[in-house]
């Protein structure tokens, strides 16, 4: 289980930019870094928006026409969104699917923070709530 300080926490929090934020929750139970940030679209929906990595795979066919996807070993920064529904007042959120993965840089060896927290300077929010609103 991982494990995080206050201090750590400010530090990868002050990395971040376009208002995203360190998710320790994540990172608290899967042991990976990614940024996070929640817009209130209205009372009842939230948008949450995570730069996160996702593995690259190719897609491999056989003599047969049999095709199957085989991870390649690298990683390819996304941005994930998806709308939360608020459970009345409870304060949970529900969502419904996975939401929508898209790729938001080049394959790296390696999931690097910092790559991570330059990509959040360049997300353009306001197109992806035309795309979800």
């Amino acid at each position: 289980m991982a494990k995080l300080t206050r201090e750590q926490l400010n530090k990868w929090n002050e990395q971040a930019k376009g208002g995203f934020v360190f998710d320790y929750r994540y990172y608290l139970t899967w042991g990976e870094k990614e940024l996070i940030r929640q817009i209130d679209l209205d009372d009842t929906r939230v948008l949450q928006v995570k730069i996160c990595y996702y593995p690259e795979y190719e897609t491999r066919t056989n003599e047969h026409g049999c095709k199957w996807n085989v991870r390649t070993g690298r990683e390819v920064p996304n941005v994930h969104y998806q709308i939360y529904h608020r459970d009345d007042n409870s304060g949970f959120l529900k969502g419904y699917g996975t939401g929508t993965y898209e790729p938001i840089g080049e394959p790296q060896d390696k999931k690097k923070y910092n790559v991570l927290c330059a990509l959040s300077a360049t997300i353009d929010l306001d197109a992806i709530i035309k795309k979800v609103a």
